[in-house]
């Protein structure tokens, strides 16, 4: 059948015992000029392991996927055997199979655009606020409350941009990224520096947020031991430079580091490019994120539990009010950090366990998989930087405060803008309306004149 690729085999020649192979059979650019085996032939003669052997048992979920042609001649007991050239495979098997998966994940971040957006916005209003307003920045708490929204503002940038170049984009799109790594790349890359940057600056400065409430609360009547300003500016600074410098790690590969898309690019939890080569430092550092956290809730229930036991004056209750919002904020935070990186480590390294244990046995049970251990924790940690404006910074009166007077200049800032905007209009249509006038009586003059001028000829 060589040359002829108008033809394709049908159930008559199929159906010939004595058929052993077909040759020539083309039915697409990726697979032509194709020799069609008899599977039985080829495990008898050859060793399975090595042959190009292939029965309707590797079309995973045959019955609710559609794939390529080569299925029918596989269903007839023929083995394509340019089904073991990567072009042909990836057409007939591999992009049908990726796209059934993959393509209500992809469209399910698209959500994440919403979130990052909400995120940058909201939290691009605390922290101007906090170092906008000279009275807010006198405060230590709101610096490091102002410091926090940064890191969420930074995690909404993580939203959007992982919305868009989420590793489901490469596997459905993968014509539009030839060459490129699907799980390691420089999009994940950039993506990692940015969520591990942003988590490690936000738990560090959740407890010393927490540290500055409890040494404020605790210790009221030592003012000596108090968490000053200078001292948490130094520490901030000292935070940021570290967590950069530890992002920036797995962008270069120093030590093995790296960013992988299995892990939705978060922090570099891979010591090569395997996701299986796990890396000891990146577990450890998770690991003490989530120990500042337990740290953290620690010394609010000593908090909450010392207020309760002893008298304490009204400005000591008013930082027990922010300390409570404060809290309310870092719990929620924990429980949005954990969960993700708990579901998605098991994503990775129980991947097999999971799916025996979920009994995962369709098409539509297996998405409902990869959305849950995949698309659910990047959406948990979006709304978490949506949720902390309104659990601590906007429930403070003294932040509800600032911002009605911010408000309140920017409205009386826009009215008299429009003023001046409508007084000039009305200005330039007066002198216009004027001098519109002046021209028509310049005019009427010029004509009477004409009139008596030509009735004098007249005489």
């Amino acid at each position: 059948m060589t040359g002829n690729h108008l033809y394709l085999p049908g159930d008559n020649l199929f159906g010939l015992s004595s058929l052993l192979e077909i040759s020539g059979v083309t039915w697409n650019a990726q697979c032509r000029e194709c020799l069609l085996v008899k599977t039985e032939l080829l495990t008898e003669l050859n060793d399975s392991d090595s042959a190009c052997i292939f029965v309707p048992e590797e079309f995973y979920f045959l019955d609710e996927i559609e794939y390529g042609r080569s299925l029918s001649f596989v269903r007839r007991g023929f083995s394509p055997q340019c089904l073991c050239e990567d072009n042909c495979f990836s057409k007939e098997i591999g992009a049908p199979y990726n796209l059934a998966l993959n393509m209500l994940p992809r469209k399910l971040f698209y959500t994440e655009y919403i979130f990052g957006i909400i995120a940058v916005v909201l939290n691009l209003v605390v922290v101007f606020i906090c170092f906008g307003c000279r009275s807010m920045r006198k405060s230590t708490s709101f610096i490091l409350i102002g410091n926090i929204g940064v890191c969420d503002v930074i995690m909404g940038v993580y939203s959007v941009l992982i919305a868009r170049y989420t590793v489901y984009e490469f596997i459905v799109n993968e014509n539009e990224y030839p060459g490129m790594d699907t799980f390691v790349n420089v999009y994940c890359d950039i993506m990692g520096a940015i969520f591990t940057t942003a988590q490690i600056t936000s738990v560090s400065s959740s407890f010393l947020a927490t540290l500055e409430r409890y040494l404020s609360i605790v210790y009221c009547m030592n003012p000596e031991a108090r968490l000053r300003k200078t001292v948490a500016l130094w520490c901030l600074g000292a935070i940021w430079s570290v967590s950069i410098g530890y992002s920036l790690l797995a962008v270069f590969h120093v030590g093995g580091l790296r960013y992988h898309g299995e892990f939705t690019c978060m922090m570099p939890f891979v010591n090569g490019p395997d996701q299986y080569d796990t890396s000891i430092a990146g577990l450890a550092v998770a690991a003490l994120l989530v120990l500042l956290y337990l740290v953290s809730i620690a010394l609010y229930i000593h908090i909450f539990y010392n207020v309760r036991k002893t008298r304490i004056s009204a400005g000591v209750k008013q930082k027990a009010a922010l300390a409570k919002n404060i809290s309310l904020m870092v719990c929620t935070n924990f429980a949005f950090f954990i969960i993700p990186m708990v579901c998605t480590l098991l994503f990775v390294y129980q991947f097999d366990q999971l799916i025996d244990a979920f009994k995962v046995d369709s098409l539509q049970s297996l998405k409902v998989y990869f959305i849950m251990l995949s698309w659910l924790p990047v959406v948990f940690l979006s709304f978490n930087s949506c949720l902390n404006p309104f659990l601590c910074a906007f429930r403070h009166p003294k932040f509800r405060k600032q911002l009605k007077v911010c408000a309140n200049k920017c409205q009386c800032t826009c009215l008299q803008r429009s003023r001046e905007q409508l007084s000039r209009a009305w200005n330039l249509t007066t002198a216009k309306s004027v001098e519109l006038t002046s021209t028509d009586a310049n005019v009427e003059n010029g004509t009477t004149n004409e009139s008596y001028r030509s009735l004098e000829t007249l005489f």
